[in-house]
């Protein structure tokens, strides 16, 4: 939303790099709006990304081949994101068959890995055998290598952080309620500078996905 607020002009070049993966095509929607907040004071640009599974309680997994299979659950837990529960093969094979430009697959290749490896660990689960749910939802990949496709058309390769918030609450996964930060958070916030967030602050200020796109876009990797 800030990126295309700073530069409106680059929803039409992002649309048509998103268009490249080909492998959600249908699937999601971009609207973007305008609003104010505090009385009309200050203006701002809302982007929203949808997904044709809304609602749906769907519990069909993709596999590395595009396969589609019924995923049992023997325990009960909080389904957050609905749709395909794509692994991190299957989301790279996404990325690779794209026309996006090399910078923008790297770069969003590596923060899904960097999110892989904080959940592999978090569930003590091999690297492959990580099922994204909430990350691996439609509107979440879009969120990701949407941000990251905007920061290329900008022309933008170096960046930096201020101080990582923490807050506290907590927040409903698939996994069931978690404390905040949740633990694969937790994870990629190791090295980061933090801080306290405001004082009235509660719940989720610091996302998994968010995350793991700054510590790919921060962290040199060579």
């Amino acid at each position: 939303s800030s990126l295309l607020d700073h530069a409106p002009s680059l929803l039409p070049p992002l649309l048509s790099h998103l268009d490249s993966l080909e492998a959600l095509k249908g699937e999601w929607k971009i609207d973007v709006t305008e609003t104010t907040k505090g009385e009309g004071i200050i203006g701002c640009t809302v982007v929203d990304v949808t997904s044709i599974w809304g609602d749906k309680d769907d519990n069909v997994v993709v596999d590395f081949n595009g396969h589609d299979h019924v995923h049992d659950h023997d325990h009960e837990h909080s389904h957050a994101r609905s749709g395909p529960h794509r692994t991190l093969p299957v989301i790279t094979k996404i990325i690779e068959e794209s026309k996006l430009p090399p910078w923008v697959k790297h770069m969003s290749k590596l923060a899904f890995t960097l999110l892989a490896e904080a959940e592999s660990y978090t569930h003590r689960t091999k690297l492959e055998d990580v099922f994204f749910h909430e990350v691996g939802a439609v509107d979440s990949l879009i969120d990701v290598i949407g941000t990251i496709t905007c920061l290329w058309l900008l022309n933008a390769r170096t960046f930096s952080t201020s101080p990582i918030p923490f807050s506290e609450g907590s927040v409903f996964t698939d996994h069931g309620i978690l404390p905040v930060p949740a633990p694969a958070t937790s994870k990629l916030m190791v090295g980061f500078e933090t801080c306290l967030g405001p004082r009235s602050a509660r719940g989720e200020l610091v996302t998994p996905t968010g995350m793991a796109v700054l510590k790919a876009l921060t962290w040199d990797y060579e």
